[in-house]
């Protein structure tokens, strides 16, 4: 989640389904070690940790999905444990910790040289409510298999069940088991299709994402993703989260910086970056899901049964490729 007082740094991103995450296991089994070795000396380890499952979350950061998440043991820091959220998922005690702002008269190119300009006394916090979500790219329609064949290139997620058979999805996602290839027919918007012909696969349209709860009278804070309308493995909007507009949204000075936030970044520039940068995504980068409800209960499950590092987004700006 975005805070003014962490470098904690969320997005979010298509789809929470089948495209969340890449899940690599770095452990190397005693039996597969290199011969001459001995297997002893290898459990001597400077910590007991035997394994390390690496989550690589495209614009995710913990609280994204960990907002909500109580721990069985120890403690996490997190949207519920600061107050910013309570447990159901509505505004907290100290949600103002997560408000964000907008700069007047400020075009962000601008200040890819001179960042002085983030104090421009024009940064107003957003009043009386957030932005509203935005769909982004996130498929309207599940595409047809005649679509896919006549403009394969354009065709994303979801595929239609009724018109691709198991082993054709299988074949367009092979490192899929058999029993999980239903998750590339789901998840689909069900809004606005702005491609007109019929023959082509559907495109999203620069809308509102109605289907997020209050969508046009969310507070000036994080807000619960997930609802009635919005199931955890459905596709939703993405937005920027390039090199230069993530060190704008994180808004650093080190003028700024104390004992327990170093960095001076006050994280409160997030929608109105993306908005000022035309990426469609509107307040999408302050939702998170619901994990002690119900929403990604395979994270959920991880977080249970193994130690993870709260509060981690990455270690540079920009996107997953940098």
């Amino acid at each position: 989640m975005v805070l003014k007082s962490t470098v904690t740094k969320f997005r979010t991103s298509a789809t929470l389904g089948l495209f969340l995450v890449a899940l690599l296991s770095v452990a190397i089994p005693a039996s597969s070690q290199e011969e001459g070795t001995d297997a002893a000396d290898h459990q001597k380890t400077v910590t007991p940790i035997k394994h390390v499952i690496v989550i690589i979350g495209e614009n995710r950061t913990f609280d994204n999905i960990y907002a909500t998440y109580v721990p069985k043991h120890g403690t996490v820091e997190n949207l519920l444990s600061k107050g910013i959220i309570h447990a159901d998922g509505s505004p907290g005690p100290h949600s103002d910790l997560a408000t964000q702002f907008l700069l007047q008269k400020i075009n962000p190119v601008s200040y890819f040289i001179d960042t002085s300009k983030l104090i421009s006394p024009g940064k107003t916090a957003y009043s009386p409510f957030l932005p509203t979500p935005e769909v982004g790219f996130a498929p309207p329609l599940a595409a047809r298999q005649s679509q896919f064949l006549k403009d394969p290139a354009d065709t994303v997620a979801p595929f239609d069940a009724k018109t691709f058979s198991t082993g054709q999805l299988h074949t367009i996602s092979p490192e899929l088991e058999f029993g999980d290839l239903s998750l590339l027919t789901t998840g689909a918007t069900g809004l606005t299709n702005c491609e007109a012909d019929p023959t082509l696969p559907p495109t999203a349209c620069s809308e509102t994402d109605t289907r997020v709860a209050n969508f046009n009278h969310l507070p000036n804070t994080s807000f619960q993703i997930t609802g009635g309308k919005l199931p955890y493995d459905s596709y939703t909007g993405d937005m920027v989260h390039r090199f230069f507009h993530m060190w704008q949204q994180s808004d650093c000075n080190v003028s700024d910086g104390t004992k327990q936030n170093p960095s001076g970044c006050k994280n409160d520039l997030y929608p109105f970056v993306g908005i000022a940068r035309g990426d469609d995504s509107g307040s999408n980068s302050m939702g998170f899901y619901n994990v002690q409800r119900g929403d990604a209960p395979l994270f959920k499950r991880l977080a249970d049964e193994y130690t993870m590092s709260d509060n981690y987004h990455q270690p540079v700006m920009g996107g997953t490729a940098v």
